[in-house]
């Protein structure tokens, strides 16, 4: 409960700091594949990333639909949401790892009922430089999606991922 309750907190003063770093929308949502791996060259994944479908039912919609190697926070990977219920629900990732390292990117986003949203997930220079990450070879994350208004209520996804950009 702890948890949830700093994961809103955070999210909110997140969305506050980059209130006016706003980017437009990508168009391109081509795959219905549900793999999560991906193998392209670093220096194309900008220019030729196809969007990852991790999630696609009833209640959400989580896409991957690019990846900045130099975004302003560093490496992030921009990300399609869509919450398809009448609840805002708050959208987290947990138990994150680069090549093998710990390098939690502290992410949670809120989404109101029935609307969309386009987010980063963006991983600090600082802790590649400090585990010696120089290229990105595999994301492992757990996905949690709950009711951001019912803390006490069951998780509506807690599955875990992984991408090899």
């Amino acid at each position: 409960m702890i948890k949830r309750i700093f994961l809103t907190i955070t999210a909110l003063m997140l969305v506050l700091t980059l209130a006016a770093c706003g980017e437009a929308p990508t168009t391109n949502e081509t795959i219905n594949d549900p793999s999560v791996s991906v193998s392209e060259p670093q220096q194309s994944q900008t220019a030729e990333f196809s969007p990852l479908v991790l999630v696609d039912n009833d209640q959400f919609t989580v896409k991957i639909t690019g990846i900045d190697p130099k975004g302003t926070w560093g490496y992030t990977l921009k990300v399609f949401l869509e919450n398809k219920t009448d609840k805002e629900l708050m959208f987290s990732t947990d138990d994150v790892s680069v090549n093998g390292f710990m390098c939690d990117p502290f992410w949670a986003v809120s989404v109101a009922a029935g609307k969309k949203a386009n987010e980063e997930i963006s991983f600090s220079e600082g802790d590649f430089k400090k585990n010696g990450i120089e290229s990105v070879e595999e994301i492992v994350f757990t996905l949690s999606i709950y009711d951001s208004n019912d803390f006490m209520a069951d998780d509506l996804l807690e599955q875990a991922f992984t991408v090899k950009p």
